[in-house]
């Protein structure tokens, strides 16, 4: 998925959907430039799903 950048030091959200209930997920957020070149990875965190 891919979020467009409004600015620097601005609060970015993301929902994910389709995403099985109860599963642990692992996930890496990237920044790309224009040209779509990976800018930055960040580390790895991880994730379960829950109802809401």
């Amino acid at each position: 998925q891919i979020v467009p950048y409004v600015g620097d030091n601005k609060h970015y959200t993301q929902q994910l959907t389709g995403l099985q209930q109860g599963s642990m997920y692992h996930i890496h957020i990237q920044v790309l430039d224009r040209n779509s070149y990976v800018m930055y990875t960040s580390p790895e965190v991880s994730a379960r799903t829950v109802c809401s």
